[in-house]
């Protein structure tokens, strides 16, 4: 009956990935096979475990893996997969406690469509801040797991970080593994020690520490201690000297678009290029399934306190940094003037929520939802609830719509110049029957697709 299913499977519009072997805490001996398609790649050998945090203790059930390949010898092996990079390492994320199973998938997509680029682009053309997957379907030792996402880590080699060399450090790559001082939460700096891989509640990931050891702290401590300890006169004229600003102003638009709770310090990377010609920092996000209105609690998914009309700022947001931003006229003017570029486009509702929509088709289709459902609705990873994807997706909707609506009138008080601003799509169509005037006086036939305009006496931008 198993193989009967697996076999169908196989002709579905998601791929199929098959692992083989006994996984635990420590990496174990693998096959793993992907079907994509209907062609089944041949068989390949690897090094597997779980992975994770929470989602890593003992009591999980829908788990995620780490997957390394290697080849006959033993060795590191690259692999690549649907289009994505040439790596030996992979993950597949379940997104156990995530009731829509997308919420990370979606958030690191609409973060890559809506991010500058890094300041260093133009040397690193292929440089990216986030990790990207494809969804497949996982089967272990021939037992259904479910809805997966299936993808690349978020590494040196994502970021395109120059390399250590020569005894020299260069590209460097730190992660937020808690809130704490040195997530700059404005606690009082802590002193770092070049001899171990975390200081504070940040994690070194590049250059491991087991390969060069005493290792570089200094970058990142210099960045946090400016952020925690300069004048608000020094911090607006030095702040661009230690973070690639742009890029930081749209981490904080974005985790307002989110309502990303876990990931304003924790559960972020900071990057830097190469830091013997230039220190600034570069963020990189990662493991967003507490977004779009769920919390990381699965006994009360949807609280009240996570609702698209808080205020994230005031109310979730830890990362000092940020608030000093929040708080220079500046960079409140800068952030509203990039909302409102990016609200042209990739930010309407319909463009976030078509996001969602495309992949709950796409599982529609393929049947993923209903094996989804019925393998882990009622799952103590979901707090015995019943796992509804199809109720989800209409909170998710309702959501995003309510939440753009929000910020519209939230992003307009950054504004340092006179007038009202109006940039929805539903306060646009009311004023369509309206008389408009271009800013020289003059009628004209519509709303603009950009620029300034006067309806009622009142000035619009778009």
């Amino acid at each position: 009956m198993t193989m009967n299913i697996i076999l169908s499977l196989l002709i579905t519009i998601i791929p199929v990935v098959k692992l083989t072997g006994t996984f635990g805490m420590e990496y174990s001996d693998a096959i793993v096979q992907v079907i994509n398609e209907g062609d089944t790649m041949p068989q390949m050998t690897a090094k597997v475990k779980w992975r994770g945090g929470l989602t890593n203790s003992g009591d999980k059930h829908k788990r995620n893996y780490n997957i390394k390949f290697i080849d006959e010898n033993g060795e590191k092996q690259n692999r690549s997969f649907f289009s994505l990079r040439s790596d030996n390492h992979w993950i597949l994320n379940g997104a156990l406690t995530d009731y829509s199973r997308i919420r990370n998938l979606v958030s690191t997509e609409l973060w890559l469509d809506m991010s500058q680029k890094p300041y260093y682009i133009n040397k690193e053309p292929e440089a990216l801040t986030g990790a990207r997957s494809r969804l497949v379907e996982l089967y272990i030792n021939d037992e259904y797991r479910g809805i997966y996402a299936f993808g690349e880590t978020v590494d040196r080699k994502q970021m395109k970080l120059k390399k250590y060399k020569n005894n020299i450090f260069r590209g460097m790559l730190w992660k937020g593994m808690t809130w704490s001082n040195s997530t700059m939460m404005n606690y009082g700096i802590k002193e770092y020690n070049d001899s171990s891989y975390i200081w504070d509640g940040i994690k070194l990931m590049y250059p491991d520490i087991d390969e060069v050891c005493p290792t570089d702290w200094h970058t990142i401590y210099n960045a946090v201690n400016f952020v925690c300890t300069s004048s608000d006169e020094i911090f607006a004229d030095s702040v661009e000297s230690y973070f690639d600003m742009p890029l930081v102003i749209d981490y904080l638009i974005f985790l307002n678009v989110t309502f990303a709770i876990d990931n304003c310090g924790k559960n972020m990377f900071w990057g830097c290029y190469d830091q013997t010609k230039d220190r600034r920092l570069i963020p990189a996000v990662w493991d967003l399934d507490c977004t779009f209105g769920q919390t990381y609690n699965p006994a009360d998914i949807h609280p009240v306190s996570l609702g698209p009309d808080k205020d994230y700022m005031t109310e979730w947001n830890n990362l000092y940094l940020l608030k000093r931003i929040n708080n220079n006229t500046k960079y409140r003017q800068a952030i509203y003037n990039r909302y409102i570029e990016l609200r042209q486009d990739v930010l309407t509702p319909d463009s976030i929520y078509n996001r969602f929509s495309l992949y709950y088709n796409m599982l529609d289709e393929a049947g993923a939802t209903e094996r989804e459902e019925e393998k882990w609705s009622g799952d103590e990873d979901l707090a015995g609830n019943v796992l509804d994807l199809s109720s989800e997706r209409d909170f998710i909707k309702d959501w995003i719509y309510k939440r753009i609506d929000y910020l519209d009138t939230y992003f307009n008080a950054y504004d340092s110049s006179t007038g009202i601003k109006e940039i929805s799509e539903q306060k646009d169509a009311r004023l369509k029957n309206e008389t408009i005037y271009d800013i020289s006086g003059r009628i004209i036939k519509g709303i603009p697709y950009k620029g300034i305009y006067i309806i009622n006496g009142k000035k619009h931008v778009k």
